[in-house]
């Protein structure tokens, strides 16, 4: 596995982790094995509607609305001091990041570089004769 590949996985995994993926893929494992479980007394339409109709969650789809309403308290909390002096609180949002404003580590060849490329070429002289 090449470094770029490695760096994509890893980039997938944390953009589902920050977007809350994780309860996607858990709820996914729930489903399929609803699916299997019922499919084994029904046909697979009725497996299929009473999986997803609500009125019959398997205790890993109660675990994860359990865990999803225990994660959405958690996430906005106010911090009070004894003497109300602070008060801050901590919210979801991402945080900005700008990138340097100079990342080009030799910027005095590279300024150098572009201003050759971007100068004009000179025609050559004209003989008075053509």
């Amino acid at each position: 596995m090449t470094l770029l590949t490695f760096g994509r996985i890893i980039a997938v995994i944390a953009m589902l982790n920050i977007g809350g993926g994780q309860w996607l893929v858990l709820q996914s494992v729930a489903w399929s094995g609803m699916l299997i479980r019922y499919s084994e007394d029904a046909s697979l339409a009725e497996a299929v509607a009473k999986t997803f109709d609500g009125q019959h969650p398997c205790n890993l789809c109660k675990g994860i609305q359990e865990a999803k309403k225990q994660g959405e308290q958690h996430r906005n909390v106010v911090v009070e001091t004894m003497s109300n002096h602070l008060k801050c609180t901590v919210s979801l949002r991402a945080p900005v990041l700008y990138p340097p404003v100079s990342f080009w580590p030799y910027s005095s060849i590279a300024e150098a570089a572009l201003a050759s490329a971007a100068a004009p070429l000179v025609p050559p002289p004209r003989n008075a004769l053509g």
